[in-house]
């Protein structure tokens, strides 16, 4: 249901600023792809995953939740 909502966004917005971060998004994934950096690894995502909850727990706090 997101991703439709989100692709429905950009196409309709292909003009302005959702047109502009999904072509800032492809440049950097194109980026990434060519990019001789190795796969993340398991305990690099560990590491992502840790702090995107750690973020996620202050915004929580701060808004009362």
């Amino acid at each position: 249901m997101y991703r439709e909502s989100f692709v429905s966004y950009l196409r309709d917005d292909s003009d302005g600023f959702a047109g502009q971060l999904a072509a800032d998004l492809e440049v950097k994934l194109l980026e990434g792809l060519k990019s001789s950096r190795a796969a993340l690894t398991a305990a690099d995502w560990k590491e992502i995953r840790a702090e995107a909850l750690a973020k996620v727990a202050v915004r929580k706090k701060l808004r009362g939740y």
